[in-house]
């Protein structure tokens, strides 16, 4: 990396924290712009050093709903929101145009189903839409026996339902709010439970911290309904972890905390997990979207109701100078690892410190088992995958720590089938943070170690792996006992771990693994080195001047590893642009000088024209 230091400051809220970017104490944030501060920093002088990034999230966020026959709360009443009609009146009573338009102020795309609209194909459209609706709402209830018997306002139990059989008023619904995203989910979730309210169901709203709602729902699965969300990833199989009935445990973490369990969704997440083909993956996402989305009186295709996703951001990440040449990776912002790997200040072309705001500590410092997006921002800088992705092009996967990769078949000797292999290959000359030499031997153990946990987050990228074996003095093959055309991107799903340090680690759970002091066991070959931590205050990473990539020539500026006329197209193409103009590109403004595309990025380009970034072995 260009910089010396990356020094992470956390803060109390995402108003604390873009106070502080204001101020110029950070020069980057983590997290998308709310509409205020997208009209604030469009405008002198804010526009003199703040610079805005365009995307469109891979991401969702929605009313997560307890699918389970019971809770703990109350532990002998079947949960009203196990019913698919009782989930189905919960999605008519939320007003998502009104979220949309009015808390996110239009800066999100409104979701109906759980695939974003710009995912391409895997993309539903007939998935149903419902709208704000009391009247079908209580259509639901009745169908399902729960109306306002006693005329008191308030919706009864059906007269007989198990633990409730004199049919009283509902319980209230447990409803977790997150209070500390308060432009977003807190109002949409108050929004909600008022509306609940005043329609007849109790809502026992709780606007606390992530921490309390991580543990409550997460973890002890005590809860109705949740403000959730969730970072994603390019290929759609994610909806089989999430939602299908053998990702969910109690007690968790688990995937599918919702406990969303029914054999026909289950049918329907394994066809994209273990689909051959992109077609057929294609194919089951459209009756996944369907089967969990709609209503269950649906005549064309009946759903459960599952959850109700709400909206994903399509909106702006931001950075400052004097910072500059941030990348603005598809689906996610310049909140990324290529940010941090390849910017650098204008003050200093090298060395120097690059200040990242963050809005919440980590939950955890565990490359096995941290499922939070700030434990993966600090993890994903210390630790590698055995591959990359192109932050320009999601379906380009890159070379990187192993320089060559192979997906093939093989035939089980006992059954005849089809199955999957992969096959990489370890650059020479990589060093673990400490030194040590890294070979095929630390990639081998990664997978099988992993396997050793199947409660830990990292477990099902390597669930469906039968065998790991070394076949030369730098290739792993790795075997797996099904044939999915996702096979490879299972294996990039990784944080390789040093062999010489986690084989003594027996339990790898804590905050950090075994408990163990960070500076022993977050040993990686990222671009960072765990340097200091204090909680709730920051933390401070040293640059790897032992990286195995050489600082990329500028001049490639999407970033495929070299530089060609791919290249001088990409910046010709806003050529003559400033920024603000329809069509600028901030990756084509090389210079980042003058806020325009002009004969000097040219120039730059063309003088690193033919020069590659890409150490091969």
């Amino acid at each position: 990396p260009r910089a010396d230091w990356l020094h992470i400051k956390i803060y109390a809220s995402d108003v604390a924290e873009f106070a502080a970017f204001e101020a110029g104490e950070i020069e980057i944030v983590d997290w998308p712009l709310e509409p205020e501060y997208v009209e604030r920093y469009s405008q002198e002088p804010y526009n003199e050093s703040i610079i805005l990034a365009k995307f469109n999230e891979i991401g969702m966020f929605e009313f997560d709903i307890n699918n389970n026959e019971t809770i703990p709360s109350y532990p002998g009443v079947l949960s009203p929101t196990s019913n698919p009609y009782f989930r189905a009146a919960l999605s008519c009573l939320v007003d998502k145009d009104y979220i949309v338009q009015s808390i996110c102020q239009g800066y999100a795309a409104r979701l109906d189903g759980p695939i974003m609209p710009w995912m391409g194909d895997f993309y539903d459209p007939t998935v149903h839409k419902y709208e704000y609706d009391e009247a079908q709402a209580a259509a639901y209830l009745a169908a399902a026996g729960f109306t306002d018997r006693d005329g008191d306002g308030i919706i009864n139990y059906p007269e007989g339902w198990p633990g409730r059989e004199d049919g009283p008023n509902l319980d209230p619904l447990i409803f977790y709010i997150r209070a500390d995203d308060v432009a977003r989910r807190k109002p949409a979730g108050e929004d909600y439970a008022a509306k609940l309210q005043a329609f007849g169901i109790p809502v026992d709203a709780r606007v606390v911290d992530r921490s309390i709602c991580h543990d409550a729902v997460m973890v002890n699965h005590d809860y109705h309904l949740y403000t959730g969300g969730w970072s994603l990833s390019r290929d759609p199989d994610w909806m089989y972890y999430l939602y299908h009935s053998d990702w969910h445990w109690h007690p968790g973490p688990d995937y599918n905390y919702n406990n969303i369990h029914d054999e026909e969704m289950d049918t329907y997440v394994e066809g994209i997990a273990f689909a051959v083909t992109i077609d057929d993956a294609i194919t089951a996402c459209h009756n996944a979207q369907k089967r969990m989305i709609n209503p269950p009186d649906d005549p064309e295709f009946p759903g459960i109701a599952a959850i109700i996703p709400l909206w994903a951001t399509s909106g702006y990440t931001a950075y400052r100078r004097p910072m500059a040449y941030a990348v603005n990776e598809a689906g996610a912002g310049t909140t990324n690892y290529w940010t941090f790997l390849v910017s650098y200040r204008t003050d200093a072309w090298y060395g120097h410190t690059i200040n990242w705001g963050f809005k919440s500590d980590v939950q955890q410092l565990n490359p096995l088992y941290s499922n939070w997006v700030w434990d993966s921002y600090v993890l994903g800088m210390i630790f590698e995958g055995p591959l990359a992705v192109n932050p320009y092009n999601l379906a380009l996967d890159m070379p990187w720590v192993c320089s060559d990769f192979v997906t093939t078949t093989y035939i089980n000797e006992t059954t005849g089938e089809e199955l999957s292999r992969v096959i990489l290959t370890v650059r020479d000359g990589i060093y673990w943070h400490d030194g040590t030499p890294f070979t095929v031997e630390d990639l081998k153990f990664t997978y099988d170690y992993i396997a050793n946990y199947p409660d830990c987050w990292l477990y099902s990228a390597v669930v469906d792996i039968v065998s790991t074996t070394i076949i030369g003095p730098n290739q792993l093959q790795i075997d797996f006992d099904v044939l999915s055309v996702w096979a490879l991107h299972w294996a990039m799903g990784i944080y390789i771990l040093p062999k010489h340090i986690y084989e003594t680690i027996s339990d790898p759970t804590g905050f950090t693994p075994g408990g163990l002091p960070a500076e022993q066991v977050l040993i990686g070959l990222g671009p960072y080195k765990w340097y200091e931590y204090s909680a709730g205050e920051y933390f401070t990473l040293q640059a790897n001047r032992n990286f195995f990539k050489t600082i990329h020539p500028e001049g490639d500026v999407n970033l495929d590893q070299v530089c060609d006329i791919y290249d001088i197209i990409h910046v010709a193409a806003s050529f003559g642009l400033r920024r603000g103009e329809p069509g600028y590109d901030i990756t084509a403004d090389v210079t980042a000088e003058w806020d325009l595309v002009d004969i000097y990025d040219l120039i730059l380009v063309a003088g690193d024209f033919g020069t590659s970034w890409e150490p091969y072995p």
